[in-house]
């Protein structure tokens, strides 16, 4: 109805709106960047989607046994991402958590027929071709302040590539491959700041504090027309 429109909006431009809003009306909300494009290096391919996912649904329509087996394929490719990682972070337990919710009461309302009978859960055999690839993506991790050693590591990934073939209901062996290449760590003993990075973010002056997007020295911001490789950029961080 109208007054879930006015109060959930489903435009894009409006969601922004009502976020900067929900920033100026609590001044103590922070914006944490999670998972971006990576801001410490040109990409070789700048035009190559950073997230790709295809779902293949198989059904030969001329097979009939096919009504009692079903197959999906899903093939997920990432490039040029960096994911932050922050161990007091609870977002994915969170996103989990509602995802589950939302799900099962979801499914307690629609399994429910006219003559009051719950449905039962199907067991048709289903197969799912599961493909994940990961390219020049990177893995940021700063320890905690708590910690008593300060310390900033980042995981470069050339690529990794996942394949599993899921049987459901599960068997009791499943088969899955993975493979690695191009690894790379990069470390530093002090907790360096984000700072030159969230600055290259989409709408970063809108979201993020000021303190954290300042870089003391010019010579330390990091620009597109600076950026080199990543091995260099991280050299002039102190990264090892």
């Amino acid at each position: 109805n109208n007054v879930d429109a006015h109060r959930y909006p489903i435009n894009c431009v409006e969601r922004c709106k009502k976020l900067r809003r929900r920033f100026n009306r609590n001044p103590s909300t922070m914006a944490r960047a999670i998972f971006f494009r990576s801001k410490l290096c040109q990409p070789l391919s700048p035009d190559t989607p950073c997230v790709l996912i295809d779902i293949l649904l198989r059904k030969d329509q001329q097979d009939n046994t096919d009504e009692n087996f079903h197959e999906r394929s899903v093939h997920i490719s990432i490039y040029d991402m960096t994911y932050r990682y922050d161990m007091d972070s609870t977002w994915l337990q969170n996103l989990s958590t509602l995802i589950k919710g939302s799900n099962k009461s979801n499914f307690d309302q629609d399994c429910e027929t006219a003559a009051g009978n719950k449905c039962e859960t199907s067991s048709i055999p289903t197969l799912l071709n599961l493909f994940v690839n990961f390219t020049d993506c990177n893995l940021d991790y700063t320890s905690p302040r708590s910690f008593k050693n300060a310390s900033r590591v980042i995981l470069r990934v050339g690529e990794v590539r996942f394949t599993s073939n899921v049987l459901s209901p599960s068997v009791s062996v499943q088969a899955y491959k993975l493979s690695l290449s191009d690894l790379c760590i990069h470390i530093c003993n002090y907790r360096h700041p984000h700072n030159a990075e969230n600055a290259l973010l989409s709408c970063a002056h809108r979201y993020f504090h000021s303190e954290d997007l300042f870089v003391l020295g010019s010579n330390q911001r990091t620009s597109n027309q600076s950026l080199t490789s990543l091995d260099n950029d991280l050299s002039r961080m102190d990264f090892v």
